[in-house]
């Protein structure tokens, strides 16, 4: 059976039938690792998300609403939680940055700098966080996973141009953002 005959599922699925869970977990198990790998390159936190992903997607059956087939659903489940990943990912070098510019502004600068430098920092994760989900996944990838556009657009099976909007889209967003949350602090 293919992939794109889960949506038969759904229905038993919501209504509790764990052997229909089965099926469509060992349809959909080898395709979602596969497609997080892509996005990830680490064989075992594809499997952890995969299997994120299917716990929770039990866990809520009975309140999720699929409004296009199971399988984009889930291959739209595993792509947030890919950017969930990097999220978090980057923000662990983000802490170690301000580790960082916090010695450096012990070592010379003024207590003001240092405050300075933190409340940019959190401003711009902040606004990171604010974008719309295609922009903010878009910009991750980009941004702080350092990936080519050419390599997004394959991975996210967008084309180009719609990486370049994203990109343009969002480093507006986030110049508004940086910088409006900025005045409003200092007036």
């Amino acid at each position: 059976m293919k992939a794109t005959d889960c949506n038969h599922f759904i229905v038993p699925i919501k209504n509790g039938n764990a052997q229909a869970f089965k099926e469509m977990f060992d349809i959909m198990h080898p395709q979602l690792t596969r497609h997080l790998y892509k996005l990830t390159h680490e064989p075992e936190l594809c499997e952890e998300l995969v299997n994120d992903i299917f716990v929770s997607f039990w866990n809520n059956r009975t309140t999720i609403e699929i409004n296009t087939s199971l399988r984009a659903y889930l291959y739209k489940a595993a792509t947030n939680k890919a950017y969930d990943y990097y999220r978090k990912k980057e923000r662990q070098p983000a802490i170690d940055h301000l580790e960082v510019g916090s010695n450096i502004a012990s070592a010379g600068s003024n207590a003001q700098e240092k405050l300075n430098y933190n409340e940019m920092e959190h401003k711009v994760m902040s606004c990171v966080e604010k974008l719309p989900e295609r922009c903010r996944l878009v910009f991750s990838l980009s941004r702080f996973s350092q990936y080519p556009r050419k390599r997004i657009a394959e991975e996210l099976n967008i084309s180009i141009k719609t990486i370049e909007n994203q990109m343009t889209k969002a480093l507006k967003l986030m110049k508004k953002c940086v910088f409006d949350t900025n005045d409003r602090g200092h007036t």
